[in-house]
């Protein structure tokens, strides 16, 4: 019956650290993922904006084999994917993609965003290059209205489920041993609790037999 009772307190405990350390690990998670989100967004708007000036005023929008030269060169050597869209979501430039295997892209969060008049970011799943990546996309006006987005790309970091994975485990065993050593502070407790309740138990049948661990307990 002792351990009974020791394994219901126990597990209740546990159950209680347990959601506390997923719902501290999930909101620990999230905080990490967007900051992580935010500075490449950053990081990329620079590279962006230079591009989207430096393709505007070179000319080459016009002209499919100049511009895709322009792009390649531009950021050559680095991780950064440019890509250049037309009004009707056609891309016309990709420094990482075979323009004949890309669909459109007009309505891509971010895009759609800057066809609106604003950069837009996303960071999402790229169904061309088969991973998660930060975009921060520019419009490019002509007579003032958007004409052309240019957009760079960077791969995305590991975000929420590394860090999620990371923290769980971190704060999974520190409650392990905070729990443990709870249980082992609790159980001189919870064993006179349960002298009691057996003694009183006891006594209430008139068995004579019954006691209450009256050595731990004097009154003064």
């Amino acid at each position: 019956m002792r351990a009974r009772f020791f394994g219901h307190v126990f597990g209740i405990f546990l159950v209680t650290v347990a959601i506390a350390t997923a719902a501290g690990s999930y909101f620990a998670a999230f905080a990490l993922d967007r900051s992580a989100q935010t500075r490449a967004e950053e990081a990329l708007r620079s590279p962006a904006r230079w591009a989207a000036i430096h393709i505007d005023q070179s000319g080459t929008l016009e002209d499919p084999e100049a511009l895709q030269a322009l792009c390649d060169d531009m950021f050559e050597g680095t991780p950064i994917r440019l890509t250049v869209i037309d009004g009707e979501g056609t891309v016309i430039a990709d420094t990482d993609a075979n323009l004949a295997t890309l669909d459109n892209h007009r309505f891509r969060p971010e895009v759609v965003n800057a066809f609106g008049g604003s950069i837009g970011t996303s960071r999402r799943f790229s169904d061309t290059l088969q991973q998660y990546r930060n975009y921060v996309a520019v419009p490019v006006r002509r007579d003032g209205d958007v004409r052309y987005v240019i957009r760079s790309s960077v791969a995305a970091t590991p975000g929420a489920g590394q860090a999620y994975a990371t923290i769980a485990l971190v704060v999974g065993i520190a409650a392990f041993f905070g729990a443990t050593a709870c249980y082992l502070s609790l159980g001189p407790i919870l064993a006179s609790l349960q002298e009691i309740k057996t003694g009183a138990e006891e006594l209430a049948r008139g068995s004579g037999k019954g006691k209450l661990p009256h050595r731990r307990f004097q009154l003064k």
